[in-house]
């Protein structure tokens, strides 16, 4: 899949203006009170989409735990 197929597949999956894409957010804060990305599999299709896409696109595998603003 390349970038431009990845961002056609996670506008599919776009969401209604006024409708949260899940039930609960992608990230959590830890005991620190840092601000933790969810595991891949404990996120919604959209999010994960996403990261797909800005994995491919930035070419970071590690999309969003490698992030420098979570530290």
């Amino acid at each position: 899949m390349n970038a431009a197929e990845a961002m056609k597949y996670w506008q599919s999956l776009v969401t209604f203006e006024d409708e949260s894409c899940c039930a609960s957010a992608h990230e959590y804060f830890d005991k620190h009170s840092k601000l933790v990305p969810k595991p891949d599999h404990m996120v919604c299709d959209r999010e994960l989409a996403w990261r797909q896409y800005v994995r491919i696109r930035d070419n970071d595998p590690n999309f969003p735990f490698n992030r420098k603003w979570l530290t």
